[in-house]
């Protein structure tokens, strides 16, 4: 409510209350107890006039202060104020309990009880019921006002559903026919148009939108790089006439299969993160693809990638695979990231042997097995499985990272017997380990471990220091 209204609302308010002050004493008191009542109830009413809720409650107190706590005509001077208030409001209006703010006491202000009313404060009770209707009224007119006020807001904001700022943007936005880059991120776009004259475009970055549909960029032959993160498309379509696209990021949307790829021969990076996926197809032709990543899905397993022999990263995290398999033809496959998924055994990597990074943390791994052939592994992530022992990688001499923590690890044999043959060891993650809850652990760890610099995360000793197996 603005500020035009609460004034006229305290003003009416004020006006029907303080009339019937005249009720109970005579000119030659009023004027003082006016004077303190109204200097007390005013600075209480507006320190707490900021909210309708407060309005509400401070409404009943600008009733009993100006009302109630002067209308006998005959004032107790020797009870408490308290006390005489609470009986008084009980009384009268059936309220239990005391005014919070106002001081509502004769003996407050003072006042002879034996002074009587004149005949003009008698002639005032009669006018006291149409003030108290008039009082009603405008807290009725004031609700209703505040009612409208709430309705007329919800209206503006289905009628406007974009910001201030997204529709200052919209409007003032300039592209030049020869540009070659158009970020368009988070200006709460519904629809791909009015794209046409871009014949130039290279890049286009679409992220944070609600677009529903890939629509009107068959013109956009140019285009190498297509950014769709976090919209809401369900289907993939639409980009048949995009045979230059390198980088496709479709991530965060609502798509169920993948298809409508291909004409994308020249496809290398394809992202597909947080969709609605069940199964691995629809990327036959994408035969330049280097980069896949398909994470948090709902994929059960690895299939249909036979003609995709140059990928080089393959991201499946946060799936429900149960067996790494089929990917033996991935021959220059160099990192394999598969976390969160129900892997319990590693295997199916014999025929990768230019594989470097192999990420299998969250899993179900009770033991370390099937990396005999991964000679040129770097790094090896493990960390919360079911790992009771760590045996029979000492072999792997370019590994620079062993991650094992939040496992079942109960002695050293990890340690005395696989890291420390490793020469390029680097990083260690060991904590939260039965053996590792020694309290010599940090100290054996690094003085057993000559060559990391990182042990759990902390520096332990610089590149400098290490010492050479």
């Amino acid at each position: 409510m603005n500020l035009k209204s609460n004034l006229f609302f305290l003003i009416v308010l004020f006006i029907s209350a303080i009339i019937p002050l005249n009720e109970a004493y005579p000119r030659s008191t009023r004027d003082r107890v006016f004077s303190k009542y109204t200097r007390h109830c005013l600075f209480t009413h507006f320190n707490c006039f900021r909210s309708v809720n407060a309005n509400l409650k401070y409404l009943t107190q600008w009733e009993n202060c100006f009302l109630g706590a002067i209308q006998h005509p005959i004032c107790r001077s020797t009870a408490p104020a308290d006390t005489w208030w609470a009986g008084e409001s009980a009384r009268r209006f059936g309220i239990n309990r005391a005014a919070i703010n106002c001081v509502n006491s004769c003996d407050y202000a003072n006042i002879d009880p034996r002074e009587q009313p004149s005949i003009w404060l008698n002639i005032t009770r009669l006018m006291r019921p149409a003030l108290i209707c008039l009082r009603f009224l405008t807290t009725g007119i004031w609700l209703l006002m505040e009612l409208c006020q709430m309705a007329t807001n919800v209206t503006l904001l289905k009628e406007e559903p974009l910001g201030d700022q997204a529709k200052e943007q919209l409007e003032t936005l300039e592209v030049e026919p020869t540009a070659k880059q158009l970020d368009m991120t988070r200006f709460r776009v519904k629809k791909i148009e009015g794209l046409e004259f871009l014949e130039q475009l290279e890049y286009l970055c679409l992220r944070w939108n609600l677009i529903k549909r890939i629509e009107n960029l068959h013109m956009l032959t140019t285009l190498t790089e297509l950014d769709l993160y976090d919209n809401q498309i369900e289907k993939i379509e639409g980009l048949e006439t995009l045979v230059n696209l390198h980088t496709l990021d479709l991530s965060f949307n609502r798509i169920q299969k993948i298809e409508g790829l291909k004409t994308l021969v020249n496809l290398h990076t394809l992202y597909l993160v947080h969709n609605k996926l069940s199964k691995i197809e629809g990327l036959e032709n994408l035969e330049a693809l280097e980069y896949l990543e398909l994470g948090d899905n709902r994929i059960k397993k690895i299939e249909n990638l036979d003609n995709n022999v140059n990928i080089r990263r393959l991201f499946l995290g946060a799936n429900q695979i149960r067996k790494v398999e089929n990917i033996g033809q991935l021959q220059k496959l160099d990192v394999l990231s598969m976390p969160a998924n129900i892997i319990l055994k590693i295997e199916g990597l014999d025929e990768l042997p230019h594989l470097k990074e192999l990420y299998f943390s969250q899993n179900g791994i009770q033991c370390i097995e099937g990396l005999e052939k991964l000679q040129d592994l770097e790094i090896l992530d493990l960390n919360h499985n079911r790992l009771k022992e760590a045996r029979g990688f000492a072999h792997l001499q370019k590994l620079t990272d062993f991650w094992a923590k939040m496992n079942k690890l109960e002695d050293w044999s990890v340690v005395d017997e696989e890291l420390v043959h490793l020469p390029n060891l680097r990083l260690v993650y060991l904590e939260e380990n039965p053996f590792s809850k020694d309290k010599n652990y940090r100290a054996r760890a690094i003085q057993s471990l000559s060559t990391i610099t990182r042990l759990d995360s902390d520096f332990c000793r610089k590149e400098s220091d290490v010492v050479k197996i």
